[in-house]
């Protein structure tokens, strides 16, 4: 490791508790004095010429924590739905990746929760993202209830296995074979259970409002990528 990296490291302990730490065992206005010397000689030495340059590494350091904490959440986020949940994959890989093969193009709520069966990794302590709704809303207020009947047995499956469940809310279309009363119909009853199962609800209708479809139904780019920047919220 060199020396600009170990000095990163003392910067996060807290230079300024340390520095102000030796200065108090230096009694002498003199000795304060060649103490302050000592330091901004070191400043200098790495490349750190004014005290903006020490804050300036400080917020860096601090920025790359940050960064490191969001990218360990993404690497433990698992994605299952139908083909807006493809699309929330393909955005989410610019911010550091999730799992993609348990998303398919026009997957019921049934194909959806049986993604979730059939999965055999550890979902301990990982965000489970649940898409699903909109292969069933042509069926009208029965495939609305349908979907949320499996929806619901996805949140429980989820949480026996120690998943930390994120349900996703449609959002209205312009599209010929779902009416958008049961999208509102859907979106209502699923907020519901999500609060009395404790979990997470993201609102993407409000999110995604006036957003370009370009086939009436799914997202452009731009809108796959406002949905997972909403979703990394909860997450």
């Amino acid at each position: 490791m060199g020396l600009k990296e170990n000095f990163k490291e003392f910067v996060e302990v807290g230079v300024d508790k340390f520095e102000g730490f030796l200065k108090k065992v230096f009694d002498s206005e003199k000795s304060k004095q060649g103490l302050d010397k000592l330091f901004n000689r070191l400043r200098e030495f790495i490349g750190l010429k004014t005290r903006k340059d020490l804050d300036d590494l400080k917020n860096e350091v601090s920025k790359e924590g940050t960064e490191s904490i969001k990218n360990t959440k993404e690497k433990n986020t698992l994605i299952f739905g139908d083909s807006i949940g493809v699309g929330f994959s393909v955005a989410s890989k610019k911010y550091g990746g999730v799992f993609e093969k348990f998303v398919k193009s026009g997957a019921s709520s049934s194909l959806v929760l049986d993604f979730l069966k059939k999965y055999k990794g550890d979902l301990f302590g990982k965000s489970v993202v649940l898409m699903s709704g909109f292969n069933d809303l042509p069926d009208g207020r029965h495939g609305a209830d349908k979907a949320l009947g499996n929806i619901e047995k996805s949140i429980k499956l989820a949480k026996r296995r120690g998943g930390k469940p994120v349900v996703c809310s449609l959002y209205e279309v312009d599209y010929h074979r779902i009416d958008n009363e049961d999208v509102v119909y859907y979106n209502r009853e699923l907020k519901k259970i999500a609060k009395r199962e404790g979990v997470k609800y993201v609102d993407l209708e409000s999110k995604l409002k006036g957003q370009e479809q370009p086939d009436g139904l799914h997202l452009n780019v731009k809108g796959y990528g406002l949905a997972w920047d909403e979703i990394r919220k909860f997450i």
